[in-house]
């Protein structure tokens, strides 16, 4: 019997963020482990032979935008090979970053300003530099106009990146459930758990219910409020300290055991209404909901795009709306219960890395195909 060749992919040193664990990391585990696939990561202190070597024996090559470095690598590679692709991996809409968010440092393109006159970004002031942002986005440019297949979370954000390269294809995030145990834990009696989770470019999206979030906590004593990855000090004023909590984040494949043994039994999820936020993807509601956790998510896509109000979730538009629905769950376990087991039915039957990953291999095999014709 003829020995069937396997995919071969290559990719740069892989990073321990959380994109690239669900972008690059979570896909290639799974696609090693069954065989789908041989994802081989280049190391950082690889001697110059053994990347050429890895570059001859690969079939296509994997990377991320983490660094303006890796437009030579691309040049070389495209230039070397011409018959195997290279394939950009994206998750984020980079032209529309927030002035709020810490991105804004290596990727604003404008000097910004407080309504009192007090510069935020301004050129040649804490290491901003409007003319190194531009060049790093004409870079990133660069990749997704030369880049044989653009991979990207959401149909949303492919039609953004479309308008730089049609072979665009999306793979949304998954969730490797052997990293997200439901564990069984006592609850504490007479103790209400809420959890958000996020990083610091959401000061905005929690923002927006922070009046919610004092008056939820006054009115209900029991109410623990859970904060994960980022505290943001504008967030945590006013609010109880006996009753806040505080967790840093941890390596991408610890999270998800983090995050169980916060014991939850509420998640939030606000999201202001603006094009960088819509073209992101539902991941936090994906985490919530493989801990069976029942959310509290912002009525507009992604979230509105997944979520069910009253089914495996509940949707807000108002902080108004917000306080309402978080109050639901905490005066009703049952409904939490509900709520929280029909999410997880969802997330399991519709965002298995197990089964995402065998369509992430497929399309990136299917590119390499077309360009051996």
């Amino acid at each position: 019997m003829k020995k069937q060749n396997i995919l071969k992919i290559l990719t740069p040193p892989i990073g321990e963020d959380g994109c690239w664990w669900y972008r690059v990391k979570n896909f290639a585990n799974i696609a090693n482990q069954e065989k789908l696939a041989s994802v081989q990561e280049i190391k950082a202190n690889e001697k110059d032979f053994a990347i050429e070597a890895a570059f001859d024996a690969c079939d296509a090559l994997l990377y991320r935008f983490a660094s303006e470095s890796i437009v030579k690598v691309v040049k070389v590679f495209k230039k070397k090979y011409p018959h195997k692709p290279v394939i950009l991996e994206t998750d984020d809409d980079l032209f529309n970053i927030s002035p709020l968010s810490n991105a804004y440092a290596n990727l604003g393109t404008k000097e910004v300003f407080l309504p009192d006159g007090t510069p935020l970004w301004q050129q040649g002031k804490a290491k901003f530099d409007l003319y190194e942002n531009r060049k790093r986005l004409i870079d990133y440019e660069f990749c997704l106009s030369q880049s044989d297949l653009v991979l990207t979370t959401t149909i949303r954000l492919a039609n953004k990146l479309k308008e730089y390269n049609e072979a665009v294809a999306v793979i949304p995030n998954a969730i490797n459930f052997d990293f997200w145990p439901v564990l069984d834990i006592k609850k504490e009696t007479g103790v209400v758990n809420m959890v958000y989770a996020g990083g610091a470019s959401h000061f905005e999206d929690l923002m927006m219910v922070k009046e919610a979030l004092l008056k939820l906590m006054e009115t209900y004593p029991q109410l623990h409020l859970h904060f994960v990855g980022q505290l943001f000090g504008g967030v945590k004023k006013g609010l109880p300290k006996s009753r806040v909590h505080f967790w840093p984040w941890v390596k991408a494949d610890g999270h998800g055991y983090r995050m169980a043994c916060i014991n939850a039994d509420i998640a939030i999820a606000p999201l202001e209404d603006k094009e960088f936020n819509r073209n992101k993807s539902s991941v936090k509601f994906y985490e919530y909901s493989a801990l069976k956790i029942p959310s509290v998510v912002s009525n507009v896509p992604p979230y509105a795009d997944e979520v069910q109000e009253k089914v495996n979730g509940l949707l807000f538009k108002t902080p108004d709306e917000f306080m309402r629905k978080v109050s639901a769950l905490i005066d009703d376990p049952l409904l939490r219960r509900e709520l929280g087991e029909n999410a997880y039915a969802w997330v399991k039957e519709h965002r298995d890395v197990k089964v995402i990953a065998k369509d992430w291999v497929e399309v990136i095999k299917k590119t390499v195909e077309a360009m051996k014709k």
